[in-house]
């Protein structure tokens, strides 16, 4: 059993969160002819790594139960039918095949069947979704539909809310929810993007997405937008895919500055070509510990998360663990005893905390509402520093997680 210490995030470690700089965590992407899902982070960077990856999870979304099982379909040449999105509150993930929608955990483990089919609509090429009202944004290339997802395990389509043709775009091919902003981003065949409020009014573009130098081709496959950006004040920032390239983006087609996340704002999708793209606000790691292992626990680092935790697995039976936090990771890392040590700038560590007899220790870290003592929109490290009872000192990789909005 992991001991479970509830501890708030205090005003130390809210000042190291308001010293970071923004980064982002990772991408889903979807491989129809390999009915796959995909997360991803990176690509990695010389001399040392980080962040881990590029590949860090995928699952198969076709899957017996509870419903009639979802189908691949062809990924090249360029296909505009299917797409991946994510509720960032629950942690879910929904994934197309271009005629039906499912509903899966984290873990990768089926909730859910909806068919469009029933609705009217004879292919999905874009999913979003938008956190605060349940609402699932799903595109069939003319129109754009706000949607109500029916329940887990029902198998029931969904109930269309309402619905926009999205004025300057062609053939939309996906679309983004913009959660601090209220904005849903859409991109089409011919290269172009555009914003939208829930309404279907045009607000922001369009734009070539050519605009930042990244040479993608046509059509476009997937956008994302990042919602750890303009949460409030600042530029939203998207990534764009023509399923085998990634543009990291300013609204209106500047490049993005690259990321601890995405170091390069132009770089190759490092999987099988994806029919989607979404930001995901979960923690990623980078570099090799020595024994412990750091992890995070409770759902996507979005604010608020009251259930978000910090996980220790592989200490020392019966020792002590310490907190490292910071805003950076140190290339190459610092020596600590002849172990690795992952965070610079650091803070006071929190500590120290009891080690389980299996090696395990979990600390409840709240997430604050948006205002609160956590930043949106900043990233910090963390590594765990453990004592044996023999006072051998062992580290964990480290963990890096971006404040996020919803």
């Amino acid at each position: 059993m992991h001991r479970v210490v509830a501890v708030g995030l205090g005003c130390s470690l809210a000042l190291a969160l308001g010293s970071a700089g923004a980064s982002a965590q990772s991408l889903y992407g979807v491989d129809g002819a390999g009915a796959m899902a995909m997360e991803l982070t990176g690509p990695s960077t010389l001399p040392c790594g980080y962040p881990n990856g590029p590949v860090i999870f995928t699952f198969p979304y076709i899957q017996l139960a509870p419903c009639t099982p979802m189908q691949p379909y062809p990924t090249l040449p360029p296909n505009v039918l299917g797409d991946i999105t994510t509720n960032r509150k629950s942690d879910h993930a929904f994934v197309s095949d271009g005629k039906n929608i499912g509903e899966f955990t984290a873990a990768g483990v089926l909730l859910n069947v909806m068919s469009v089919g029933p609705l009217g609509i004879s292919a999905v090429t874009g999913l979003g979704f938008d956190t605060a009202t349940g609402r699932l944004w799903v595109s069939d290339g003319a129109m754009i539909y706000a949607m109500t997802p029916s329940a887990p395990g029902s198998c029931l389509p969904p109930v269309i809310n309402s619905a926009f043709a999205p004025p300057g775009l062609g053939f939309v091919t996906d679309v983004s929810w913009h959660s601090p902003t209220g904005v849903l981003y859409a991109c089409d065949v011919a290269g172009m993007i555009a914003g939208y409020t829930a309404a279907g009014v045009l607000v922001a573009g369009p734009w070539a997405q050519a605009a930042s130098g990244c040479p993608l081709g046509l059509p476009l496959l997937g956008i994302a937008a990042d919602t750890s950006t303009a949460c409030p004040g600042g530029l939203t920032r998207l990534w764009v895919t023509d399923g085998l390239n990634v543009d990291y983006q300013f609204v209106g087609g500047l490049p993005a500055p690259a990321k601890f996340h995405s170091p390069f704002n132009c770089y190759p999708w490092s999987s099988a070509p994806t029919q989607g793209l979404e930001y995901v606000a979960r923690p990623i790691d980078y570099g090799t510990g020595t024994g412990p292992v750091i992890g995070a626990a409770g759902g996507q680092s979005v604010l608020p998360n009251p259930l978000f935790k910090i996980t220790l697995t592989g200490g020392p039976p019966g020792g002590q663990a310490y907190l490292l936090y910071g805003s950076g990771a140190p290339c190459p890392p610092f020596n600590f005893f002849g172990n690795p040590w992952y965070i610079n700038p650091w803070f006071t560590p929190l500590g120290p905390f009891p080690i389980s007899a299996t090696g395990t220790f979990t600390l409840n870290a709240p997430l604050p509402a948006p205002g609160g003592s956590v930043p949106c929109g900043t990233s910090i490290h963390m590594q765990w520093l453990c004592r044996s009872t023999s006072l051998v000192w062992t580290t964990s990789q480290g963990l890096e997680f971006t404040a996020s909005i919803p």
